[in-house]
């Protein structure tokens, strides 16, 4: 299996999602202690970014919430489920920005509307990605996710 984002929708058994949430949840600890250096170097900096460049650890951020999702609900529908997963831990915490909440999707959305096709500078694709990387909107992904498929560029 390759070493991708879009790899883990395809992981099969809990076991293996389990072992998926684990594991990113400590690439996640690790990357947050890494973002509270302030003095790193440049060069150190880029090697950061080349290791786990930012768009692939968001969208490993958006599979870790989808896949915790999914185990959470069998966890509270009381659904059979492998103790591995009963053991679980999300620490949604970890996956909580301050920096996404309405005010920065709503001037984000704002600024893809009103760019011209030639100067955009995010896709949809990308916004999307922005805040389903973020847990503390979980609730609200898919109608903001609908209503982000609706737009269009340079129109406000």
């Amino acid at each position: 299996m390759e070493n991708t984002p879009e790899a883990v929708a395809n992981l099969k058994g809990d076991k293996a999602k389990a072992e998926f949430v684990n594991i990113f949840k400590q690439v996640q600890r690790l990357k947050t202690q890494l973002d509270q250096h302030t003095n790193l170097s440049e060069t150190e900096t880029q090697d950061i970014e080349q290791t786990m460049p930012a768009d692939t650890q968001q969208a490993f951020k958006v599979m870790y919430l989808e896949t915790a999702k999914q185990l959470q609900e069998k966890i509270d529908k009381n659904e059979a489920v492998i103790p591995e997963v009963e053991q679980l831990d999300f620490e949604f915490v970890l996956f909580a920005s301050t920096v996404v909440d309405y005010d920065y999707i709503m001037t984000l959305i704002a600024n893809y509307t009103a760019q011209e096709p030639s100067k955009q500078t995010m896709t949809k694709d990308q916004l999307i990605r922005r805040f389903k990387s973020n847990a503390n909107m979980a609730d609200e992904h898919e109608d903001i996710e609908a209503y982000i498929n609706t737009l269009e560029i340079g129109s406000p």
